[in-house]
C-alpha cells in the first residue's frame, strides 16, 4: 500500500528502468505499453538480471524463477504488474 510520502511501485520499477538502463526519459514516459522486449527498448539478459537485482533491492523479496518469464518481462506494464502481484502478496515490504 502506498501513501503520500512512498511512490507507487509503477513509478518505481520506471525510475530502476531509467536508471538501469541509462535512459534519458522520466518515469511519465513510459508507458505501461512501452515494450522492454523486440521493441522500444530492447531489453538484452544482461539488463534484464540487473533489472531483477535492482528490484529485488528496493522492494525487499525475491523473484521465484517461474516469476522471470519472457511475458512478465514483455512490457513496463507487465513488469509493473508482476511487482504489484508479488507486493500484494505479501513477498515484499514496498518501496522502502
Amino acid at each position: 500500500m502506498t501513501d503520500a510520502r512512498t511512490p507507487d511501485p509503477g513509478t518505481e520499477v520506471k525510475r530502476i528502468l531509467i536508471q538501469t538502463l541509462r535512459l534519458n526519459l522520466s518515469p511519465d514516459e513510459l508507458s505501461g505499453d512501452t515494450l522492454l522486449l523486440d521493441g522500444d527498448l530492447g531489453l538484452d539478459s544482461l539488463a534484464g538480471l540487473r533489472i531483477v537485482m535492482a528490484i529485488e533491492q528496493r522492494f525487499g523479496f525475491k523473484f521465484e524463477v517461474s516469476d522471470v518469464t519472457r511475458e512478465s518481462f514483455q512490457s513496463v506494464g507487465s513488469l509493473v504488474a508482476l511487482v504489484d502481484g508479488k507486493l500484494r502478496s505479501g513477498n515484499g515490504v514496498g518501496p522502502s
